[in-house]
Order: C-alpha cells, then sequence, then structure tokens
C-alpha cells in the first residue's frame, strides 16, 4: 500500500517521505496555484483529505504488519538455479508500463522520457 498525494501525483512507500513532501515547497507551491482556480475552502479540504488519507494508509499498513507478523518472506528464487538461465537483478518496476527497468540511471531516464512511457503514464492517470 502506497502513499500518495494526488493533487502532486506523488507516491511513495516511505511514511517519512511522505511527510517531507507534504511540507515541501513543491506541495506547497501547488496548492496555492490550485487556490488560484478554486475557492480556499476547497484547497483546504483537499489537503485535509490527503493528510487524513495517507493517515488512514499508515494505520492499514500497521495492521497488515501486526497480522502478518514477521514473517520471514519466502526466497523465490529458491530452487531455481543457473540451469534455468535466472540470474537476480537490481531493477525498477514501472508501474505505468508495468515492466522491469535495469536499476541503472540513465536507463531510467531513457525510460522516463520514452513516448511509451509517457502514453502509459496518462493512461494509468485517467483509470485512476
Amino acid at each position: 500500500i502506497q502513499f500518495a498525494c494526488s493533487v502532486c501525483k506523488f507516491r511513495t512507500l516511505d511514511e517519512a517521505e511522505i511527510r517531507r513532501h507534504l511540507e515541501s515547497k513543491f506541495h506547497r507551491e501547488t496548492l496555492r496555484y490550485i487556490g488560484t482556480k478554486l475557492p480556499d475552502k476547497t484547497v483546504q479540504f483537499l489537503q485535509e483529505y490527503i493528510v487524513n488519507r495517507n493517515r488512514k494508509i499508515e494505520r492499514r499498513r500497521q495492521e497488515l504488519t501486526d497480522k502478518e507478523g514477521n514473517k520471514p518472506r519466502a526466497d523465490p528464487f529458491k530452487g531455481i538455479g543457473q540451469e534455468h538461465f535466472f540470474k537476480r537483478i537490481e531493477a525498477a518496476h514501472c508501474l505505468a508500463c508495468d515492466m522491469l527497468i535495469p536499476a541503472q540511471g540513465p536507463l531510467l531516464q531513457r525510460h522516463l522520457r520514452s513516448n511509451e512511457h509517457n502514453r502509459s503514464r496518462r493512461v494509468r492517470d485517467k483509470l485512476g
């Protein structure tokens, strides 16, 4: 379950990171811009909604952690050796495109600038 700022389209798995984002200059400027288009009460509502939604996400994550306990996760590579031509890699998963990209700066940047990624991102934003 990810923390999210639906106003800025910011998502993270880290609680501290979402807190930093909500206090950041970028977030405040985005809300200020929205305030030029919508009434102040609406902007206040949006900010409160985002904060409360992230609190609920934190509670839900805590419940899931408490429920699952500290069970060690099974190694998905157990029983799969080199003879199957698998290799562990450091990678990023692009949710918009549903693909893995090796965690190398230039490759990630190239993917982020690609037409395919931008198209997938827009489609995903429209869907929810």
